[in-house]
């Protein structure tokens, strides 16, 4: 604290400022401003720096601007994807077509033309490399049209 003209004023570290040292920077305007309860996180000051809380098990993903699950091993991602350490946190960098904490969620069986690929109509959906694919197994294909495997001509 340092005083002016008889009043105190407080003195602010680097990274916080206001009139009582309250406003975290880097929880405003920095890369941590969206994290919060939205996001699954608490933006705090801990000794010379904002960090994320994001609880256990997770960390705050500054390209997705969210709290995700970690990992620490590239076994701990789905689909043979790349675990990134990035400030000390660990995310699964999912490729297009993929997305889920774990890189666990293929779209194209979700939502798009594989999405009744499953045992109910004969297949198993997968993402192979770059792309979904509907197993049938041997000597069957899915068909788009009826959405189910079936023989091949």
């Amino acid at each position: 604290m340092r005083i002016e003209e008889g009043v105190g004023h407080c003195q602010c570290v680097a990274g916080l400022s206001g009139d009582k040292c309250n406003i975290i920077e880097e929880c405003e305007t920095g890369k941590l401003k969206n994290c919060n309860t939205n996001t699954g996180g608490k933006c705090e000051f801990l000794i010379d720096k904002a960090v994320c809380d994001c609880g256990s098990g997770k960390g705050f993903d500054p390209t997705l601007e969210k709290c995700r699950d970690t990992c620490k091993l590239p076994s701990d991602c789905s689909n043979s994807m790349e675990c990134r350490i990035e400030e000390g946190v660990g995310h699964c960098q999912c490729v297009a077509g993929l997305s889920g904490d774990k890189c666990n969620i293929i779209e194209e069986c979700e939502t798009g033309k594989l999405k009744n690929c499953n045992t109910n109509t004969g297949g198993k959906c997968e993402f192979l490399i770059d792309k979904a694919v509907c197993d049938c197994g041997s000597g069957k294909g899915f068909d788009p049209t009826l959405e189910k495997c079936r023989g091949m001509i």
